[in-house]
């Protein structure tokens, strides 16, 4: 038991270190433009736990080349335990300089 709570600690820790926020940072951006297929940029991601993400310097272009959401800041408060169950529950939603175009 003791070392599961280590190994969760561990992650943690690693999670608040900003290479390790990079390398997260580039496995969203290849996950999202082979979804989306079409470009993505993300300067920076940060993530807070247990529910906090922060997205900032963001541009995700539609098929049609056209900007489909930009900003500066998009901070998300999620639900770390629906995550685990593969669902999405968004509690809050910050934004900061956004363009979209739905």
């Amino acid at each position: 038991m003791g070392s599961i709570v280590g190994l969760f600690l561990l992650i943690v820790i690693l999670i608040q270190v900003p290479a390790i926020q990079n390398i997260i940072k580039n496995k969203a951006v290849t996950f999202l433009e082979g979804k989306f297929k079409t470009p993505v940029k993300i300067d920076k991601i940060e993530i807070g736990l247990p529910k906090k993400v922060i997205l900032k310097g963001f541009y995700f272009e539609s098929q049609q080349k056209d900007t489909l959401l930009a900003g500066d800041k998009i901070a998300l408060d999620i639900s770390l335990f629906k995550l685990l169950d593969n669902q999405l529950e968004l509690n809050s939603i910050d934004m900061e300089g956004i363009t979209a175009n739905i």
